[in-house]
């Protein structure tokens, strides 16, 4: 869905810092900025509606950007107004997606009382973090499948009756060396951080759970930590780590309230449809591969857990609760273990908007407000839909027009074809480079090391509409088809030998090849036309009052 205009940007959570006007000057949070018929916005107000719009979607924090904010203001309440009076109803559907967010936002008002409020931050916790992060602490480790054989070994290296080298022979990963050695960590007392091997002494050992099993960890050196944490910091790191805390027990709270129950056997077949999924994982989000995971339409209705009441979670409804799952939320359930987390996350979930109801926060003003802002952006949408987007349909000839008038907007991105090998140190990077100045292809030496058994090389393709790339610059600015060159050393001696390949510099595409593209471009120019003259057409019918000459007076600080 292509981006709408700002005045179209019904106002969603954000957070950037802001600037504040000259404390001598400012005006009170009660001064009127706005007034559209009978709706009054004060400074307070104004203020907290530009801090909660999606950052990409605020002007800048100066003069002008604070008026054209404003202007943006009346716009969405005279169509919010407008949107209300329809009176046309939602859908089923609408009604639906209203309460889902209305829970959503139930449990996070929960969450905010019984978690974030309640958590403090001793002195006592401030010195013990202080302590924990003037050392730097080196461990190693071997990884167990299971916790038995974990502690067996723990006990027999504490009793000397085995050897940490002929431990790590028996039972270490075959694919990395060191013995296990993970090398120097500094404590960080968040909550992603098992803070047990910290206060290990040097040379103690501990069993710990990980997220394919369990790890035996044994501390092996301890020094001084030259680099300082700041206070501030460290406290927002053991407040990350209570909060942690204290959610856990939320959960086991609202866990212990339903009495949850697992089948078993159940559990253990469904984790192993799972298992053999392919999750695709990114900052700890999970994407199940569907076409790992087959469920027989008769086996939709086994029953997972059951709970109070007599209520039962089948196959079929979990899966469904899953997949409703913000991504980044998502974690593996290819172990038993794991999906009985996951299934208590399901079961649990709407007794966190009863626990809400019950505190009566549906009356809290946070949520009121947030309620009523999607509901009116819902409502717009239907206005939007109605009186815009509807009423557009672009011709052949208005997509050939428009093709005419911007046909150097489409040019396909300027390409090249190379090959990068990385040599170790400065003396086999020139051996390499000349080789391929002489006339060595890039393809022969990459073949001749396959053949050897190793992979130092590969030959890519880049577009130079590409962000965040490596050598982008080199590779379109400064090299030619033909041409080698060497990039700096790293941290490890590693020197990348580019060779350019090929060139393309990118060509005109054709009406045909660009023509869903004008599709596009057509359709936003004519609805920006028509929402432009929906505005303008509702404006007329409201009595408007703007005070752009106060918004440099108003404290324009992001509210806590």
């Amino acid at each position: 869905m292509k981006p709408r205009p700002l005045a179209l940007s019904f106002l969603l959570l954000g957070s950037v810092p802001g600037a504040a006007a000259a404390a001598d000057s400012l005006l009170p949070d009660s001064t009127v900025m706005i007034r559209v018929g009978p709706k009054v916005i004060r400074a307070d107000e104004f203020v907290r509606h530009y801090w909660d719009t999606w950052p990409q979607d605020r002007p800048g924090t100066d003069s002008l950007g604070r008026a054209h904010f404003m202007n943006t203001l009346v716009d969405k309440e005279v169509l919010a107004d407008v949107a209300r009076k329809s009176g046309k109803p939602f859908t089923f559907e609408q009604r639906v997606e209203l309460r889902q967010y209305t829970n959503q936002v139930l449990s996070s008002a929960l969450f905010q009382r019984l978690v974030f409020d309640s958590v403090t931050v001793t002195d006592a916790e401030m010195e013990q973090a202080k302590r924990r992060a003037r050392v730097l602490h080196r461990f190693r480790e071997i990884d167990f499948a299971d916790r038995t054989t974990a502690d067996r070994v723990r006990s027999d290296l504490e009793g000397k009756r085995l050897g940490w080298s002929d431990a790590w022979r028996r039972h270490g990963r075959k694919d990395t060396a060191g013995e296990g050695d993970l090398g120097w960590h500094r404590c960080r007392p968040d909550a992603v951080t098992d803070m047990v091997p910290y206060d290990l002494a040097v040379g103690g050992m501990a069993v710990r759970p990980d997220s394919v099993g369990w790890r035996l960890v044994q501390k092996t050196e301890e020094r001084p930590d030259p680099v300082r944490t700041s206070d501030h910091v460290l406290r927002g790191l053991v407040r990350q780590a209570e909060t942690e805390a204290r959610t856990s027990q939320v959960v086991a709270e609202m866990r212990r309230t339903l009495h949850i129950t697992h089948d078993s056997a159940n559990v253990a077949w469904a984790a192993s449809l799972y298992a053999s999924s392919t999750p695709a994982s990114a900052g700890g989000a999970v994407t199940i591969d569907e076409s790992h995971v087959h469920i027989e339409p008769q086996d939709t209705d086994r029953v997972l857990a059951r709970w109070d009441g007599g209520e039962e979670l089948t196959m079929e409804e979990f899966v469904r609760g899953y997949e409703a799952m913000t991504p980044v939320l998502r974690r593996p359930i290819d172990t038993p273990e794991r999906l009985r987390s996951a299934i208590d996350a399901v079961v649990i979930e709407p007794l966190y908007t009863k626990r809400a109801q019950e505190m009566g926060l549906e009356r809290d003003p946070w949520v009121v407000r947030l309620v009523q802002r999607r509901e009116e952006g819902m409502r717009f949408d239907v206005l939007y839909s109605d009186s815009v987007s509807s009423r557009i349909y672009v011709t052949t000839a208005e997509r050939r027009a428009w093709y005419a008038d911007h046909t150097s907007d489409y040019i396909t991105s300027p390409k090249v074809r190379f090959a990068a090998i990385s040599a170790n140190g400065p003396a086999a990077a020139e051996s390499l480079a000349a080789r391929l100045r002489a006339g060595e292809k890039a393809e022969a030496i990459m073949r001749e090391d396959s053949l050897a058994g190793r992979r130092r090389g590969s030959i890519r393709e880049m577009e130079q509409s590409e962000e965040g790339v490596a050598w982008r610059k080199i590779l379109f600015e400064e090299m030619r088809p033909g041409q080698v060159h060497l990039t700096a050393q790293d941290a490890k001696g590693v020197i990348a030998v580019l060779q350019l390949l090929a060139y393309d510099p990118g060509r005109q595409l054709s009406f045909e090849e660009a023509d869903a593209d004008l599709e596009d471009a057509v359709r936003a120019h004519r609805e920006e036309e028509l929402f432009k003259a929906l505005i303008a057409r509702h404006r007329k019918n409201y009595a408007i009052e703007t005070h752009p000459e106060r918004v440099m007076r108003i404290r324009f600080e992001e509210p806590s």
